[in-house]
């Protein structure tokens, strides 16, 4: 019976309120019916002097695209302030998914501050912070944040991932598409290699472009333990290279490199490395592979 709310909800602002919608919306010429926040609840109050709703208990709070779960919601008409506590979701038009413990957010929950959150892209990649705030609703900007793009293993949870970006600072800009890191450090299997006072790379909506991909680790019996961290180039749409520093316990920093060009009728494609021996003389190696369709008979 608790789920009828959402109904009891739309009498009583008719009644005695109006309906409910963020601040701002006739200004900007939008019909009220077409941004309503609609709430549904197991419990729910109104305080017709104040203008304050109340709702706990399995709430649901909807404003356009997207949705606002918690224990416990209320919104208040006068300051267009909606505050969220306890086992809070919030599902992303993006398809991003937020969790936290306290949120306050505007009517249109575009804009608010969000602590102790961890937000779920829709790569299936993890970022884990103190805090954070959210801008126009394309923009977070994130403290004490941690990066991830591996899963935890079920039976340890509190191991630490294959790798993972942990950094003073993390802003998601999904205007620009970028994820950028200030003072950040790059740990594998929980052991810090290396540190950069700045880091970006593209966000899950962008399937090609310039950066860093997921780095890798392993052991060999020529190698030792090895870490390799890939950049990759857009060149162009039919053309791209990755560059990849490896660093080796036995063998000293690597460097290796591909290339990759299609043409419309085959393609092309090179590899290449670059190290020192343990005599201290440069050794390296080159290969390249190319494929043509001249006709239907010769390739």
């Amino acid at each position: 019976m608790g789920r009828l709310f959402s109904a009891v909800l739309g009498i009583i602002c008719l009644l005695v309120a109006g309906p409910i919608y963020p601040r701002g919306a006739q200004a900007a010429g939008l019909p009220e019916a077409d941004i309503p926040i609609k709430f549904s609840a197991d419990k729910l109050s109104y305080d017709s002097e104040l203008g304050i709703v109340t709702a706990s208990g399995g709430v649901e709070a909807v404003q356009e695209n997207r949705v606002l779960r918690a224990d416990t919601i209320t919104y208040s008409q006068q300051t267009d302030l909606l505050t969220a506590t306890g086992n809070i979701t919030l599902l992303e038009p993006s398809g991003d998914v937020l969790f936290a413990e306290y949120m306050e957010l505007s009517g249109d929950m575009k804009d608010g501050i969000i602590e102790d959150l961890r937000l779920v892209l829709s790569d299936s990649s993890r970022i884990a912070a103190a805090g954070g705030r959210r801008s126009g609703g394309v923009k977070l900007d994130l403290r004490k944040a941690v990066y991830s793009p591996c899963n935890l293993c079920p039976d340890e949870p509190d191991r630490p991932p294959l790798w993972q970006v942990k950094a003073a600072k993390v802003v998601h800009d999904k205007d620009r598409k970028v994820i950028q890191y200030s003072h950040a450090r790059l740990e594998v299997a929980g052991i810090p290699v290396a540190y950069t006072p700045y880091f970006s790379h593209a966000d899950p909506t962008v399937k090609r472009e310039s950066g860093f991909i997921v780095p890798d680790m392993g052991n060999s019996s020529e190698l030792g333990f090895f870490v390799t961290a890939p950049y990759f180039f857009n060149i162009a749409p039919n053309q791209d290279a990755t560059l990849t520093p490896m660093f080796t316990a036995k063998e000293g920093p690597v460097l290796a490199g591909e290339y990759r060009h299609f043409f419309l009728n085959g393609k092309l494609e090179a590899s290449g490395s670059v190290t020192h021996d343990s005599d201290g003389d440069l050794r390296g190696h080159i290969f390249s592979e190319g494929r043509f369709d001249i006709d239907d008979t010769w390739r």
